[in-house]
C-alpha cells in the first residue's frame, strides 16, 4: 500500500497540475481536497461508506453516495447528487429534506421515498404501479387530490366532486355521477381521494378480471353491470383486477350516456 502524501496550497482556486498515487493535497483558502489515482490522474470525487453531517454540504462537482447518509441540516448541490447503484434508497431515513439546485438523480431500479412534497420543477419518470395489498380496504398506488372542505368519508367507496366537498355518486342522477369522481382512501378529504391508479374497494363491483366497471345504481358503488333504468348514467370507471379482493383500476372516462 503507498504512503500517503499531504500537500496544500493557500491561493484560492488552486488545483493541482499532477499528483501521484497516494498523494492528497488540500486547497486551504476554499476547503477542497484532491488526490491522485492509481493513473496519477488528479481527482476530487471522493467515496465514503457511512457519512453524518450536522451543518451545511456543499458540492461544487457531483456527489456520489454509497452508504447510508444521515444530514441535520441541507444537502446543496450545484451539479448533481446521485444516490445508489441500483438498489439504493432515497428516503427520510438517508437523506432528509434535501435541497438541490442541480440535478436529483438515482441508478436505475432506486427508490425515492418521499414523505413531504417534490416541488418545482418538471418530474421527468416512467411510473410502475404494481397490484394494491390483498384484503385491505383502501390500498392504492395512483394519484390523490386533498382537496375538498372536511366531511366524513368511507373508504374504499366511490364519491364525486360538487365544487365544495366530495359526496357519495348515485348513477340515477345526472349531477352524481358526471362529474369529477374519486375513491376515498381516508376518513376525510385530508386524508386523500384517488382521481387514477389501482385502489381495493369497499365493496365487489361484482364481474370477472378484465371486466369493465361503472359508477352504480347504488349509493356509492360501483358495477360490473351497465345500469339499464331510464335516465340512469352509463359511465365507464376502469375494470376489475382481482374480482376476489375487490382490486380494480381506476380511470373514469370523460364521457356518458345518460338512458332514455
Amino acid at each position: 500500500m503507498a504512503t500517503i502524501k499531504l500537500k496544500s496550497s493557500n491561493s484560492a482556486g488552486n488545483v493541482p497540475s499532477s499528483l501521484e498515487p497516494g498523494e492528497v493535497a488540500i486547497c486551504t483558502r476554499d476547503g477542497n481536497w484532491f488526490y491522485g489515482d492509481a493513473s496519477s490522474t488528479v481527482k476530487n470525487d471522493f467515496m465514503f461508506g457511512t457519512a453524518t453531517v450536522t451543518g451545511n454540504t456543499v458540492c461544487q462537482g457531483t456527489l456520489i453516495v454509497t452508504g447510508k447518509t444521515t444530514m441535520a441540516n441541507t444537502l446543496s448541490a450545484t451539479t448533481s447528487v446521485k444516490v445508489g447503484n441500483g438498489d439504493g434508497l432515497v428516503s427520510a431515513a438517508t437523506i432528509s429534506a434535501p435541497t438541490v439546485t442541480g440535478t436529483l438523480s438515482t441508478a436505475a431500479q432506486t427508490n425515492i421515498t418521499a414523505v413531504g412534497i417534490i416541488g418545482t420543477g418538471v418530474w421527468a419518470s416512467n411510473r410502475t404501479f404494481t397490484m394494491t395489498e390483498s384484503g385491505v380496504v383502501g390500498n392504492y398506488q395512483g394519484d390523490i387530490v386533498t382537496f375538498g372542505s372536511e366531511v366524513s368519508l368511507t373508504i374504499g367507496t366511490l364519491y364525486y366532486y360538487n365544487g365544495t366537498t366530495w359526496v357519495t355518486t348515485d348513477a340515477n342522477a345526472v349531477s352524481t355521477s358526471t362529474t369529477m369522481l374519486g375513491i376515498a382512501i381516508g376518513s376525510t378529504p385530508a386524508d386523500g381521494v384517488l382521481i387514477r391508479g389501482m385502489v381495493t374497494l369497499a365493496s365487489a363491483p361484482g364481474g370477472s378480471d378484465g371486466d369493465v366497471i361503472y359508477v352504480s345504481e347504488t349509493a356509492g358503488r360501483t358495477t360490473a353491470t351497465a345500469p339499464s333504468t331510464p335516465g340512469a348514467i352509463v359511465r365507464a370507471l376502469g375494470y376489475v383486477l382481482d374480482a376476489t379482493d375487490n382490486k380494480i383500476w381506476f380511470n373514469p372516462d370523460n364521457t356518458w350516456v345518460e338512458l332514455s
